[in-house]
């Protein structure tokens, strides 16, 4: 084993590689630096207790104020309860707020989740995968990186969603079933192909690099256990603990500081870092637009979960096309 890492050193390949994170890490602690800096926008549910009107003083006990009026109802006896109510309301809307700001994730929690997914899985593809006679970029590796790597990070986050309230704050909850939801799963499907859409309309036959030739992690899809490996991890492991992290933990952090169009663009911006190969940037960024857009607009994960494991179907099969 020890020779194998010492061979791969030698030969620069993780050398190389660890800089590109390097390069990552170094971008995403500059992102979060800025976003630091943009105020939080929490609407109000209910008015402040500052700014209720004062009760009306109550009247001394034998007072003409103090008789009732007439029909021995007083209309003005309630008043004093409802300022109460109004105030007891406000306080609720400021506890809710308070709740939300603490169940929602830090930005430099978020950022070490991304930075470590990228460590986690630069480890697991350069070093463990030679280590025991994987070669990098072979269909194995490329599954074993994967599925273990979300396995990692999979426990990483199920210790952090202990906290309460954490899981709605970043968005693994179950979306609302209706017209709108399906919608915007459709229109985001079709973002997430324009790439292959494109490519096949000019009857190219591999998406990812638009060669001739196969690819072979789509060559590897005829063959039996390769094939299921990676039809588990990029169907699977991929998508889920990518829109955990990528919408649920960074779009969920980011969804109530700034304008929602500055949020897709975030996300889809660090999600093309993630593939960091140049055939793949143009997917990447369209996958991460197409599933931001669908976790802002549902509140929930599962859409883009669902959009991306669809869209790593779709080019997976069509890279084993010949």
């Amino acid at each position: 084993m020890l020779a194998a890492i010492a061979s791969m050193l030698r030969g620069g390949v993780v050398r190389t590689f660890f800089s590109e994170r390097f390069s990552f890490a170094s971008l995403t602690v500059w992102v979060i630096r800025r976003l630091q800096r943009c105020p939080a926008a929490r609407p109000l549910a209910a008015p402040q207790p500052d700014t209720l009107p004062d009760p009306p003083p109550l009247p001394c006990p034998g007072s003409r104020d103090a008789a009732p009026r007439r029909g021995g109802v007083d209309p003005d006896a309630g008043s004093g309860m409802i300022g109460m109510d109004a105030m007891e309301a406000g306080m609720a809307g400021v506890s809710a707020n308070a709740g939300k700001d603490a169940a929602r994730p830090s930005l430099w929690l978020v950022a070490a989740l991304l930075v470590g997914q990228q460590l986690v899985l630069t480890l697991f593809h350069y070093v463990v995968a030679p280590a025991i006679g994987m070669a990098p970029g072979s269909a194995s590796a490329i599954a074993m990186t994967i599925i273990v790597g979300a396995m990692v990070m999979a426990a990483i986050v199920a210790l952090d969603l202990r906290r309460t309230g954490r899981a709605r704050a970043v968005l693994l909850v179950a979306p609302r079933w209706d017209r709108a939801t399906a919608l915007t799963m459709a229109a985001a499907l079709v973002i997430a192909q324009l790439p292959l859409i494109w490519l096949a309309a000019n009857g190219l036959t591999v998406w990812q690099t638009g060669q001739s030739q196969h690819l072979a992690v789509g060559q590897a899809l005829r063959a039996s256990a390769d094939g299921v490996w990676l039809l588990v991890a990029t169907i699977l492991a991929a998508p889920v603990i990518e829109e955990v992290i990528y919408r649920g933990y960074l779009v969920g952090s980011l969804i109530d500081r700034m304008p929602g169009v500055v949020v897709v663009a975030i996300s889809a911006a660090l999600f093309v870092t993630l593939h960091s190969e140049a055939a793949n940037l143009v997917a990447a960024l369209c996958l991460g637009i197409a599933t931001a857009i669908c976790a802002i607009r549902t509140r929930s994960v599962v859409p883009g979960i669902v959009v991306h494991a669809a869209s790593n179907a779709f080019g997976l099969w069509y890279g084993s096309q010949s």
